[in-house]
């Protein structure tokens, strides 16, 4: 038979792996959307609010020493590094606290903004919170609420430089954006008293306490703390006298929630589930060793596809005519085969094939049963053929034979001499003959290769248009099969899609090869059709 060409790949042939596929596609989208979905609602939005600030580049101790100190000439670094370093120090971060009564802020307030899922965790954690707090006295509690307020705010913080510029940025986060915008404010003003009180202990140190600049300076302080509730302020109040300098406020107005949100985080994973999904399904089709298609064989068999039969659900594979309904797709894959086969058989005048198979027990005698039934009977205008099963399974006796066939007279007793050849005939249909495996307690190979099983050939393909020699062969023990299969004219491997492993295939065919038998083909069985029907209908 012509060997066929190895097909590029089509739209079809990935479309098929996708569906082939379906459910690592579906599981990957479930789990990895349901791990998101879970994140989220573990995560409880967030909002940004920034105060821009400037590093000036005269402060009134500049003015005193003659210009600005560079830290860099000390080996100090930047000084933007050390004021954006300090922006979190703890005399800040203290007079925020003190200010905002952020000790006294509910110890759940998170919980007004979580989702229900981390509202129920919150709730967990609380209850171990306040009975740990129960345990203390006041004082204790006090200092305890204070340190948690301290270290909570400063990990809500964040200063960074904006560009190559003496600017830097002080970014706040909070779970209520109007708070955001109070906490930028109010942490911005603390710390530009901070600045401020620097300067003023460097001025006393020279001039005293009742110096008229550290005078104004401290009257700067005092009006900056009354403004450390976050309110808005003059601009020009905002800038001052200190070393550093606000200059753009945080308003109501600036704060934004952090990126991504809820609904693009959910976007997000949709699409990388589907896309990894895909991935994995390629994957799979890419690293798999079984025969999943049509195509598998065409590409990693050098041997032509006679057919293929799909596969039968709520059922094990029938044998004979039980399949053969009027529309049934088991029986035109069967009589498309079959059709197949008879217009080869006849062309080359071959009288003897062998039918083998490595997976289950049973596929072999379901697919050269059905086989033969339909080349035994008339179909499409040809004579049905006078057809000889032969059931060459010695080694597994009776666990092979088709139907309701008697096997306690059979191939193992035509070898050994018991019975003829004539007499280990039965009848299973018209024009369909079988001699099933028998039984034996001598070495298969001893009897197989005897050249008794060569005369049983040749008197089967005087009295017979065709015969089938059916095997379900071992990996590990071919070499009866090889015997037996250099004196027919030819091979046909039937293979199971999705179970059959590739080398097991390509090293029976190598084996065969060396032999010198001639692989007629291979029928792919219990094909599975991913694609809906009108697919393959139309391509």
């Amino acid at each position: 038979m012509k060997k066929m060409d190895i097909k590029e790949t089509t739209l079809r042939d990935v479309i098929a792996v996708l569906f082939r596929h379906k459910a690592v596609i579906i599981s990957s989208f479930f789990v990895i959307m349901t791990t998101v979905y879970i994140a989220t609602e573990l995560r409880t939005p967030v909002y940004e609010a920034q105060v821009k600030m400037l590093l000036s580049r005269m402060t009134q101790r500049d003015i005193r020493t003659g210009g600005p100190q560079d830290t860099k000439d000390f080996g100090f670094g930047s000084p933007i590094d050390t004021v954006i370093e300090m922006v979190t120090a703890k005399p800040v971060m203290e007079r925020v606290v003190n200010a905002l009564r952020l000790d006294n802020r509910p110890l759940d307030f998170e919980r007004r903004f979580a989702p229900r899922l981390k509202r129920i965790l919150i709730d967990r954690s609380m209850e171990k919170f306040k009975s740990a707090l129960d345990k203390m006295n006041p004082t204790e509690r006090q200092a305890y609420l204070f340190q948690n307020a301290l270290e909570q705010l400063s990990g809500q913080v964040e200063a960074y430089q904006a560009g190559e510029t003496s600017l830097f940025i002080i970014n706040v986060r909070d779970f209520d954006p109007e708070i955001a915008v109070i906490l930028a404010n109010s942490i911005s003003r603390s710390y530009v008293i901070f600045d401020l009180e620097q300067q003023i202990a460097d001025l006393q140190l020279v001039y005293g306490e009742k110096h008229s600049t550290i005078q104004k300076l401290q009257q700067h302080i005092n009006k900056l703390e009354e403004t450390l509730d976050g309110r808005l302020i003059p601009d020009i109040e905002a800038i001052g006298p200190a070393g550093v300098k606000i200059v753009a406020q945080a308003r109501e107005s600036s704060p934004v929630a952090m990126k991504p949100s809820t609904s693009g985080l959910r976007a997000i994973a949709f699409i990388m589930s589907i896309m990894s999904g895909v991935v994995i399904a390629f994957g799979i089709e890419h690293f798999k060793q079984t025969f999943s298609s049509p195509r598998d064989i065409e590409t990693h068999l050098n041997v032509p596809l006679l057919g293929s039969i799909p596969k039968t659900r709520g059922r094990k594979n029938s044998t004979l005519n039980d399949n053969f309904s009027p529309d049934a797709k088991v029986s035109e894959a069967y009589q498309h085969l079959s059709n197949q086969l008879y217009f080869y058989v006849k062309e080359r005048h071959f009288k003897s094939i062998v039918i083998i198979n490595t997976d289950s027990a049973e596929v072999a005698p379901s697919v050269v049963a059905n086989l033969s039934y339909c080349l035994s009977h008339t179909f499409n205008g040809n004579t049905g053929l006078k057809v000889l099963l032969i059931d060459a399974n010695v080694s597994s006796s009776s666990r092979n034979h088709i139907a309701d066939a008697d096997n306690k007279i059979g191939l193992t007793d035509v070898l050994n001499g018991r019975v003829s050849f004539e007499d280990s005939i039965q009848s299973l249909d018209s024009n369909l003959n079988i001699i099933t495996s028998g039984n034996t307690s001598v070495h298969p190979l001893a009897l197989l290769e005897t050249s008794v099983m060569s005369d049983v050939i040749k008197m089967a393909e005087e009295s017979y248009d065709l015969v089938f020699i059916y095997w379900h062969v071992h990996v590990k023990n071919l070499s009866d099969m090889l015997a037996v299969s250099a004196l027919t004219d030819g091979v046909v491997i039937v293979l199971n899609e999705g179970e059959t492993r590739r080398l097991v295939i390509k090293d029976i065919i190598n084996r065969l090869e060396e032999k010198k038998s001639n692989v007629i083909g291979v029928i792919l069985n219990n094909r599975k059709f991913p694609l809906p029907d009108i697919v393959y209908k139309l391509t």
